[in-house]
């Protein structure tokens, strides 16, 4: 089971697998582990496989209690490989509003952003983008 900051992230699979009949418990546990360490990759490439065909722009709110928190998101947001823009609307003392280009689906934005440790959720019909320590609990729906 892999567990995410999120409850949509976690995964889980069953490998089920026999010792073949000349094979030692080392032997058969080594490949029972690669097997699962094969799996886990293919699955991590299937989520974070590009898809240059799928474009959308979402709107977030980031909220921001400094300057140096809204570099902290920004230095983040810049890692992100799905992100073409993240275009200011509104910059403000509390807050920040931002329109995210991106390239893929949505789920595939949310998984990018928490592999940069933000948090995108949905709370009162609004997507809010935030550190995961400062994610709170979300009223609608997480991604």
């Amino acid at each position: 089971t892999r567990h995410g900051s999120d409850s949509w992230m976690t995964k889980s699979f069953v490998e089920i697998a026999r010792a073949q009949p000349d094979e030692t418990a080392a032997t058969f546990l080594d490949r029972l582990a690669a097997d699962v360490v094969r799996r886990i990759e293919s699955e991590w490439k299937r989520d974070n496989l590009l898809n240059f065909e799928s474009e959308g722009v979402l709107a977030v709110a980031v909220p921001i209690g400094s300057l140096g928190d809204w570099l902290a998101v920004r230095e983040r947001l810049d890692r992100v490989a799905v992100i073409e823009r993240a275009e200011v609307v509104i910059l403000a003392r509390d807050e920040a509003r931002l329109n995210l280009h991106h390239i893929g689906s949505r789920d595939q934005l949310a998984l990018a952003l928490a592999q940069a440790d933000l948090a995108l959720r949905l709370e009162e019909k609004e997507w809010i983008l935030r550190p995961p320590a400062d994610a709170g609990p979300s009223d609608d729906e997480s991604l």
